[in-house]
């Protein structure tokens, strides 16, 4: 929930600008956020592979209120593989898809909608051999997070979700019920996120 706020006030142009007024602040985002396209990250990325690391990365995108944008978004996610294989970094990658970027907060059509695009970047992400690690939201997205991964999960069993810090209470009662769930990974902050 304070994620949503944050990426909410950081899309708003004179937040980020004030906000990026001062070199400590600065120095703060760029350790997180890897620039604000493709064509920024992907020399970042580089130089950690290059390094020998995995790398991990995250598109902070939009909040969608129409489906439109969610496929806007799905755009961009199908641009990430895309990038990413064309650069030879796919295998050396992970990425981190939220599905409410993609239309899952959009009621009936916009969960259809998630789960149709969501589908289509996993498929090409694992057709890249790029992991691919749905991203859990807050509390109030976790069951329907969790049946829209089981459904993608059961077609390409490498997609993955993290069972992070936003839904610890929900996410650790399903682990006393399962205690090894496949595709169920811990993720830290991406490597290689951008956005707006």
């Amino acid at each position: 929930m304070m994620n949503d706020l944050i990426t909410r006030w950081a899309q708003q142009e004179a937040v980020r600008e004030a906000a990026l007024a001062t070199s400590a602040a600065r120095d703060l985002v760029s350790r997180y956020v890897a620039g604000q396209d493709l064509d920024a990250v992907v020399p970042v990325l580089k130089s950690l592979v290059d390094k020998g690391l995995l790398v991990s990365v995250g598109y902070l995108g939009d909040h969608v209120q129409i489906l439109d944008e969610a496929a806007e978004n799905a755009k961009v996610y199908l641009d990430i593989v895309q990038r990413l294989s064309d650069d030879g970094l796919a295998s050396s990658s992970e990425l981190s898809l939220r599905l409410s970027r993609i239309g899952q907060k959009l009621g009936t059509a916009g969960r259809g909608f998630a789960l149709q695009a969501a589908r289509k970047i996993c498929r090409a992400a694992s057709n890249a051999g790029m992991l691919i690690t749905i991203d859990m939201p807050g509390h109030e997205q976790v069951d329907q997070t969790l049946q829209t991964w089981a459904r993608l999960h059961d077609d390409i069993p490498s997609v993955g979700i993290t069972h992070g810090f936003g839904c610890a209470k929900e996410s650790s009662a399903s682990r006393r019920k399962s205690p090894s769930v496949p595709g169920m990974r811990s993720t830290w902050p991406s490597s290689g996120t951008f956005g707006c």
